[in-house]
């Protein structure tokens, strides 16, 4: 493995990768308590999300195939655009522990997001490694405060994202806290935007995996199709 690919050593070069960035919202209102069902006491939405995650890597390593294929990358948006891990194989991650601070630049951590995945596409080609199609997952709670509907910015990621995810570049989902976020952020990628229901944030990332596992045995030329999982799921999502 070269140095200049960047790509951690014990990545084993003859198995597939699929990278994988989570996209978490960590703006201010990330810190108000929800309750995680109707008999649990409320706890902030961040404690949930980093209790979510760490779920996310147990389902993932359990399954044994999956795991070996699986590089994951943090990106945070509270006040600023954070990358808080580099893509990792998800058997050497460690779930960061997030907190919660400031607006929402939802744009500029979907397009640091794709750009990650586009330095870690041409990583993987530098060695010869083949992957499946990246995984971009982004929750919120909110509106962008960085863009807003028809401006220019707005404008280009939505852009951004119908060519990548129509060239099969990638497949971008975004969890959108409550229904009147989901008519806020939807336009923006209508077909795969969800809404979820507040305060289920464990059972958000063990959608993820399973969908993780789904999407892992999905050839690039497929189409992605998760309404089976998301039905599956349905009372977490306001479908």
């Amino acid at each position: 493995m070269s140095q200049d690919s960047g790509l951690d050593p014990s990545i084993d070069p003859a198995l597939e990768r699929t990278a994988t960035v989570l996209v978490v919202d960590t703006s201010g209102s990330m810190g108000e308590e929800v309750s995680p069902a109707a008999d649990e006491e409320p706890r902030p939405r961040i404690e949930q999300i980093n209790e979510g995650m760490s779920f996310f890597k147990e389902e993932i390593i359990e399954m044994e195939e999956v795991k070996r294929e699986i590089d994951v990358s943090v990106v945070t948006f509270g006040g600023g655009v954070t990358v808080e891990q580099e893509f990792t194989p998800i058997i050497d991650w460690e779930p960061p522990v997030l907190s919660e601070s400031g607006r929402t630049p939802m744009g500029g951590a979907i397009e640091k997001a794709l750009d990650l995945v586009d330095d870690r596409k041409e990583a993987y080609k530098q060695e010869g490694i083949a992957y499946k199609r990246p995984f971009v997952w982004v929750l919120t709670d909110g509106k962008p405060t960085d863009m807003k509907p028809n401006s220019e910015k707005w404008e280009n990621i939505h852009d951004r994202i119908q060519t990548g995810e129509n060239g099969k570049h990638f497949a971008l989902f975004i969890m959108a806290v409550g229904q009147g976020a989901k008519e806020a952020i939807s336009p923006l990628h209508p077909e795969r935007t969800l809404a979820l229901e507040d305060g289920k944030f464990r059972e958000y990332f063990e959608f993820l995996s399973s969908s993780v596992e789904q999407v892992s045995s999905t050839e690039d030329d497929d189409d992605i199709d998760l309404s089976e999982e998301a039905g599956e799921f349905e009372e977490i999502f306001q479908l």
